[in-house]
């Protein structure tokens, strides 16, 4: 064969067009010219080149990047009809990479499958000029442009899709002739068009990615050539972290640098104008400058990547005072699980904003873990989230354990008359909160009778709002009769609510002459000030003087009794058991204190001679080990005896403290009850060496399983979960498997008999197996529809990473086999396939030993338990004597074979051992 290069200088472009000859020789001879064009004549060719009809292997791939390194005005490269495989796509991805002014590439007419998704978008994030990319014509399917049927266009990082929401400047990408459904490039196209639209209405800021990675910071994170450690810290965007810097010391800080740029780079242009780098770094840092984070921009919601990132950032920050979170879309059963055990860790945190959200009771319960002996909280802001009286029942328990939050506002959640009747009990034993805000809550005439009733017991609270209720004429007398009481000053506010307007302005107008008595009264008496210095005095003085006289004053003595203070005298403590905490720090847990203790230092060395603490020597050495043993012994002593019973006080200190001999925990079939529970995700807030969980049979539901899925997000050791046998429904699966997706440590998980899991909740598992690296999947027990089956097929002809699935009894019929069948032609990875105790006949077994032929890896078939005939494993048998089949193990009911056949069968299995 003959080859002739043609070239063409029209419009200043360079295209080398080879067309079918005769000698091989000549063809290299050919492409060594075109190389020697690209290498030495920059100045002609003018930035642009195309290459045509030319095959391009990995060879030429490499010569190719090598000449493009030498070329650095190239501006547009068109590389159309090369075989262009991603292998050779792969070795050129570099060289494109570092081309600066690279405008145009066209890719068109090539054999470019899903693997190369993620180069190309590895390209685009990179590549900051990029405008116009052609990918007609070549291998992509809806998995590699990131189409999901249920979701459809999801962005997710790693997708075509993703690349086009990543690359600033691409204004088009070409598609057509690709293997996309009808439906994905409809989507497609769809996406594109409101992506821009978005991107033209908000503009990047000037505290965006864009314009904070300067060229040092660029070249870290594309892993070129990396300036001077001196120089890279000169850069400003580096240089203002400079004393986190040496506190942390130069590798963690890279290492926590790039983990935040890379990650915020994959995100949307419009989150990441919400969740600045500038931002993400002083959090993740623990910069001092950043004690306020408030990332506001209008219409901005933060997906799963991004929530994940910020409880990143967040964990274990101990210098963030105020959060501001409102607006953002954080759901109670998606992302907020994500970001709930961060808001555990933060140890300095005193104003949590969450206003219009959609956090709901699952959310209200995740919030309700952060609450108990907490010190710093002083603001709980949870207007406008849609919690309801279930929500508030979870908040209300917590509170009960919290004595410093000061306003907590519930304002535009549909808690009702139950709600108010459960923040009234809240208030008899919580003594801290200063202001309610109730107001357009549902609540009626109970939920404010049930909060006169205790204006007098609660003495710090001086605001409640009831604005926009349904409280009536009776609500208004209990009110009105308990603050003619009190002793101290209630701004109560009732406007907007269905009473007569002259009983309302009567009320307000009292209140206020209330209010102004009062303040002339405490001007009046300065002789109280006098008193309270007495209630300070030392303890022990008290203890002396009341047991000195039980009875101070005389009988009848009026006027001696109008001098006393108006202050009841401290009852004498009761003798508390020595228990751990009191033989540490001399004092009991402060759960339920009204005034928290004053820090202390470790305890003495000496202490650690008794035995109870000597076990906890190592835990209770780290830091902020007091902290968390107050609040695991508080919520532990809270336990009844039959769940204590079950659970040690040992494994949830070791949980907590991260101890090594808690790798592995199997609390199987236990009565842990909702308290039980709920001690055990605290527990489980803050672990990082827990490997294996197994929690079957505890009446885990939606709300817990969502709390679940907050600390397995976090928890980045954890390798097996097993939560078989609970009834967690769509509502908790769905949380759970979104917190798997950004895990990403999980290897096995088993899900055997969950109840209340729809095709809806099994689908959206089954989407995500592709973006989990899950080795080992157990989905006994749970019924399959045939759009679940098509779905999962459509997963294994991808080749995810499983090895292992057990899918026994779970309906499966013929037709679903087949589905099964036809994508173990071109799975490469699994080993074991679990199709026990279903509907499956001798026929579905013929197809699946066609499609078994030449499988690499598959070890092991079990099939007891199905219709199947002798003639079905006779086809087993012949596929094992083809010797293409690797399986050395097969599972069938007794009886089907003769013992000749079946000798037959176990001598061919046994070959395949070795």
């Amino acid at each position: 064969m003959s080859l002739r290069l043609l070239t063409l200088l029209t419009c200043s472009v360079f295209a080398f067009h080879c067309f079918a000859s005769e000698s091989e020789d000549e063809e290299d001879q050919a492409w060594q010219s075109i190389l020697g064009f690209i290498s030495n004549d920059t100045s002609s060719l003018n930035g642009r080149i195309t290459i045509m009809d030319l095959e391009i292997d990995e060879q030429r791939a490499q010569q190719l990047a090598q000449a493009l390194e030498s070329n650095r005005s190239l501006t547009s490269l068109g590389l159309q009809n090369t075989s262009l495989e991603d292998e050779a796509f792969n070795i050129l991805l570099p060289s494109l990479i570092t081309r600066p002014n690279l405008t145009q590439l066209n890719l068109q007419d090539n054999s470019l499958s899903d693997e190369s998704a993620l180069n190309i978008f590895r390209l685009l994030i990179k590549a900051k000029s990029l405008v116009s990319l052609n990918l007609q014509h070549n291998a992509l399917t809806d998995r590699g442009i990131g189409f999901i049927p249920e979701e459809g266009i999801t962005g997710d990082p790693g997708t075509i899709m993703g690349a086009f929401v990543s690359g600033a400047t691409l204004e088009l990408i070409d598609l057509t002739g690709n293997n996309l459904s009808p439906e994905a490039f409809e989507a497609v196209a769809d996406f594109i068009k409101h992506r821009k639209s978005l991107l033209l209405q908000a503009p990047r800021s000037r505290t965006s990615v864009d314009n904070i990675i300067t060229p040092e910071l660029y070249a870290l994170l594309t892993r070129e050539k990396v300036p001077t450690t001196r120089e890279w810290f000169q850069d400003p965007t580096i240089s203002k972290f400079e004393g986190e810097r040496k506190a942390l010391g130069n590798k963690e800080f890279i290492k926590r640098v790039r983990n935040v740029c890379l990650k915020l780079l994959a995100l949307p242009a419009e989150v990441q104008n919400l969740l600045t780098l500038e931002g993400m770094l002083g959090l993740a840092l623990n910069a001092p400058s950043v004690t306020q984070y408030d990332p506001v921009f209008k219409r901005t919601i933060l997906n799963e990547e991004a929530t994940c990132l910020l409880a990143e950032v967040l964990y274990n920050n101990n210098v963030l005072q105020d959060l501001y979170l409102q607006g953002v879309g954080l759901h109670g059963l998606t992302n907020f699980p994500l970001l709930s055990a961060a808001l555990l860790s933060l140890s300095a945190l005193e104003t949590l904003e969450l206003l219009n959200n959609n956090l709901g009771d699952a959310g209200a319960l995740l919030i309700s873990q952060i609450l108990p002996g907490n010190r710093t909280l002083r603001y709980l802001g949870l207007a406008n989230n849609k919690i309801t009286a279930r929500g508030m029942d979870a908040l209300g328990d917590a509170l009960q354990q919290n004595n410093v939050l000061e306003t907590l506002n519930l304002t535009s959640n549909p808690m009702s008359d139950r709600g108010g009747i459960k923040l009234a009990d809240v208030l008899r034993k919580n003594k801290s909160l200063k202001t309610i805000l109730l107001a357009k809550t549902h609540m009626g005439n109970e939920g404010a009778i049930a909060l006169a009733g205790v204006l007098g017991v609660h003495s710090a609270l001086v605001e409640l709002s009831l604005f926009g209720n349904h409280i009536q004429h009776e609500g208004l007398t209990a009110l009105l009769n308990a603050r003619e009481e009190l002793e101290h000053t209630v701004d109560i506010d009732l406007h907007q609510n269905p009473l007569d307007s002259q009983d309302l302005l009567l009320f307000h107008t009292n209140q206020a002459a209330v209010h102004a008595i009062q303040s002339i009264t405490l001007e009046e008496q300065p002789r109280q000030e006098v008193h309270a210095e007495v209630i300070r005095r030392a303890a022990d003085e008290e203890e002396a003087e009341l047991a000195s006289s039980s009875d101070p004053l005389p009988a009848g003595d009026e006027e001696a009794e109008m001098e006393m203070p108006r202050v009841i005298p401290r009852s004498r403590p009761t003798q508390e058991p020595r228990n751990l905490l009191y033989r540490m720090w001399g004092w009991v847990s402060s759960a339920s204190a009204s005034v928290p203790p004053q820090e202390t230092s470790m305890p003495n060395p000496a202490l650690f001679k008794d035995p109870e603490i000597a076990k906890y020597y190592r835990i209770l050495t780290t830091p902020q080990s007091r902290e968390r043993l107050e609040r695991i012994h508080g919520l532990y002593e809270a336990l009844p005896l039959s769940i204590k019973g079950v659970l040690s006080f040992d494994t949830c200190m070791y949980l907590a403290f991260n101890d090594h001999r808690m790798k592995q925990v199997n609390l199987s079939y236990l009565e842990l009850g909702q308290q039980g529970l709920n001690i055990l995700w605290n527990a489980l807030s803050s672990n990082h060496t827990l490997t294996t969980l197994k929690l079957v049979g505890l009446g885990i539901d939606a709300l817990q399983a969502a709390q679940l899925a907050s600390h397995v997000a976090m928890n980045g050791t954890l390798v097996e979960l097993n939560i078989s046998h609970n009834p967690i429904s769509d509502r908790g699966l769905m949380p759970l498997v979104t917190a798997l997706r950004v895990q990403n440590n999980l290897q096995a998980l088993n899900l055997t008999g969950i109840t209340g899991v729809t095709a809806q909740g099994l689908n959206y598992l089954i989407g995500a197996i592709k973006l989990i690296d899950l080795k080992y999947l157990i989905l006994d027990q749970i019924p399959f529809t045939t759009e679940s089956v098509f779905a999962l097929k459509a997963v294994l002809e991808q080749s995810p990473p499983l090895k292992m699935l057990s899918l026994a009894q779970t309906g499966l019929k013929d037709t679903d086999g087949t589905f099964l069948a036809q994508a173990l032609t071109t799975n490469k990875n699994l080993t074991i396939l679990n199709l026990s105790n279903n509907k499956l006949s001798g026929h579905c077994l013929k197809t699946l030993a066609k499609s078994l032929i030449d499988h690499p890896n598959l070890r092991e078939l079990h099939l007891e338990g199905n219709l199947i005939s002798p003639r079905g494993l006779e086809a087993l048998i012949t596929l094992l004597e083809t010797g293409r089949s690797r399986l050395c193990r097969i599972t069938y009911s007794s009886g089907l074979l003769s013992e000749a056949r079946e000798r037959k069968l176990n001598e061919l299995l046994e070959r395949n051992h070795f």
